[in-house]
């Protein structure tokens, strides 16, 4: 996923800017990355490369589809069209652990193939971004000389760097990896996958309740409401597990099969409200249409960067 931003810029250059006909592209291989993941089933190293093969698309789609949201969307609601980005996300994950009990694994291969078959069907009914010059109805290709490596940039592609690092290490990728897990040992008589797809389904009410609210309270003010709530959950999920007021009440009326997973439901929330949608659509906001899709690839990068690294720390811390 880290070298899925390159392909998009690489689609993007090759079709003179136009993000339906790189969308388009990054479905069909997708699909046959999908089917192809079948193979899994015959040998195992064919289901490695394979799965290597949905990484890059899973880091192509990122760099593409919030800053499409945005370039399509009416200026006064920018905020809730880039909040879109995040609600499919959170849905796909809460589909997949609904299902996943039920569905066996080529199965879940199918599901993800046909997806993305509908989705290079339904590519074609969705507008051009308007931040693509026309000229005689040609799409004219952005400004390639422009490099993203100037002065005047910096900032921006500080900020965005940093908000992403800010997404992973708030811990949501360690979390969500290893959630089936945590919700096994909380002890609840209920298959794991379902107990995750029930906390995912919080971040999507929250994405849902912050969308209507980024526009009008603003980036900013979403942004420290949500980190707030997530600090709160996790360190009052420590103090539930060590030690504190909420410990004596938790031997004393044995809550502590559900404590912990209202923690992790209330983190969710607020993970969802500002941590989770905005460094996606705030990068595409800063910059002009001739760098944004560089100024994209290279936060993208760096955000699958960080989620590497922290789900790969998350077992030993």
């Amino acid at each position: 996923a880290i070298f899925g931003p390159f392909v998009t810029q690489f689609l993007l250059r090759g079709f003179k800017g136009s993000r339906k006909k790189t969308v388009f592209v990054l479905d069909v291989f997708t699909a046959i990355s999908w089917f192809l993941n079948c193979l899994t089933k015959i040998n195992i190293w064919a289901g490695v490369f394979t799965r290597g093969l949905l990484g890059l698309a899973i880091g192509a789609y990122s760099s593409i589809g919030a800053m499409y949201l945005i370039e399509i969307a009416p200026p006064s609601i920018s905020g809730f069209y880039g909040s879109l980005n995040q609600i499919g996300i959170v849905i796909g994950q809460a589909l997949y652990s609904f299902i996943a009990p039920s569905v066996d694994y080529m199965g879940l291969n199918y599901i993800g193939g046909a997806t993305n078959v509908l989705g290079a069907i339904l590519i074609w009914f969705v507008i051009e971004s308007p931040a693509i010059a026309n000229n005689n109805n040609d799409v004219q290709t952005e400004k390639s000389s422009e490099s993203i490596l100037q002065k005047k940039y910096f900032n921006g592609l500080l900020i965005g760097v940093t908000l992403m690092f800010m997404q992973q290490f708030c811990g949501i990728n360690g979390i969500l990896t290893n959630l089936s897990d945590i919700m096994n040992e909380a002890g609840l008589d209920l298959n794991p996958n379902y107990q995750s797809g029930i906390s995912i389904l919080s971040q999507l009410i929250s994405v849902f309740i912050g969308s209507s609210l980024i526009d009008k309270l603003g980036r900013q003010k979403c942004w420290i409401i949500s980190s707030s709530i997530s600090a709160v959950s996790l360190l009052t999920r420590k103090q539930i597990e060590e030690n504190g007021l909420i410990y004596a009440l938790d031997e004393k009326f044995n809550w502590s099969n559900v404590l912990p997973l209202i923690c992790i439901f209330c983190y969710q929330l607020g993970f969802g409200l500002g941590l989770g949608p905005i460094p996606w659509f705030i990068v595409p906001e800063y910059f002009d249409v001739d760098v944004r899709s560089k100024a994209t690839m290279v936060c993208v990068c760096t955000n699958w960067i960080f989620a590497f690294t922290i789900v790969m720390a998350f077992p030993s811390m």
